[in-house]
Parts: structure tokens; sequence; C-alpha cells
């Protein structure tokens, strides 16, 4: 009964601290619950989060999460948001839930840096064969967290969604003594 994530972000680019910690902590928990049960969501993007009047995320629109674990024949179309689409999926090779940690990275550096992390005029073949270029706008240490989820190889990526978020989440807490004022000078640096 509310906006998706990209409606939000379109009107706020930059969310709160509150706000970027509970979305990354249900993203985090929905994709290991369909992980859990051999599910690949395969088209994770801000407008298939929806948050409800309570402010409860849902991960939502599964229709193409069939496609897990298959390959796509030579010249099929291969389902999903492009930007949002690891390396892997792509290409129409076969898929697991790295591909859910790709576009997870994508995320929660979108709602970090207020942009996704390829050149804006990325082709889908620059974005099927070629690793996304360094992030900016964030700082060293959120980059590393950020790249590892975003690495070309699907088997350097982050074991676990939960992984990745509990990751993510320590290293903006880290960079000040509080993540409030940690968010806000990443948000600075933009």
């Amino acid at each position: 009964d509310g906006p998706s994530l990209g409606m939000i972000l379109r009107g706020n680019p930059h969310p709160s601290p509150a706000f970027f910690e509970a979305m990354v902590g249900a993203i985090a928990a929905a994709l290991g619950h369909a992980h859990a049960a051999g599910v690949v969501h395969s088209d994770l993007t801000p407008a298939n989060i929806l948050v409800g009047s309570a402010g409860i995320p849902k991960l939502i629109d599964f229709g193409i999460a069939a496609l897990a674990n298959q390959r796509a024949a030579p010249g099929e179309l291969v389902a999903g948001t492009p930007s949002y689409m690891s390396p892997e999926q792509l290409r129409g090779e076969a898929m697991g839930p790295a591909a859910d940690i790709f576009a997870f990275g994508d995320v929660a550096y979108q709602m970090l840096s207020g942009y996704l992390p390829q050149a804006e005029n990325a082709t889908l073949a620059d974005l099927a064969h070629t690793p996304r270029p360094p992030l900016s706008g964030v700082s060293a240490a959120t980059a590393a967290v950020l790249a590892r989820a975003l690495a070309f190889n699907p088997g350097d990526r982050w074991p676990t969604a939960r992984a990745f978020a509990d990751a993510l989440l320590a290293t903006l807490e880290k960079e000040s003594e509080g993540f409030g004022e940690t968010f806000t000078r990443v948000q600075q640096k933009i």
C-alpha cells in the first residue's frame, strides 16, 4: 500500500541513514529467505521494493525468478532490468544468488550516491563484458565493500546477501562515531 523504493529515490535520492539501514536489512533478509528456498529473484531493482504504509519494505515481482539457474539459448531474450543485472545474467549464462547480490550492490550504491555504478552511456555490451568503473562518491572502505558485491566474477562476490549487508553497515558505522554522521559526510562528498 505504499510507494516503491524507486519512487522514493526519485523524490529523495539521498535517504536518511535510518531509512538506508532499514532497506539494506530488509533486502538482505528477503534475499536470504529466497536463496535458502533455491529462488534467485533475477530482477532486484528499486521499482521491485515496495515500502508499505507501516514502513515495512517488501520485495515483489518474482515473475522472472523461474529463470534462475537456467541458461538462455544464444540470441534468446534475457529478462530483467539491464542497469541492475549482473554480467552473467546479461550474457545469458547460468545464475545463482550472486546475481542478486550484484543487483543488491547496485541498489545500495544508488541509495548512497544517488546514481548507478556504471558509465551513463554504458551499452548492454559494456555492462555484460566490462567490470564497473571505480566507485566514487563514497569512502574508500565503503567502495571496497560495494566493489566486492559488484565484482565481475560471481565467485568474487559476497557469499550471502546478509554478509554483504552486515559488512556495508559495519563499514559505514566504523567510519565515524555514528552511522548518521558518516552517512551525512558521504552525502556531502557527492
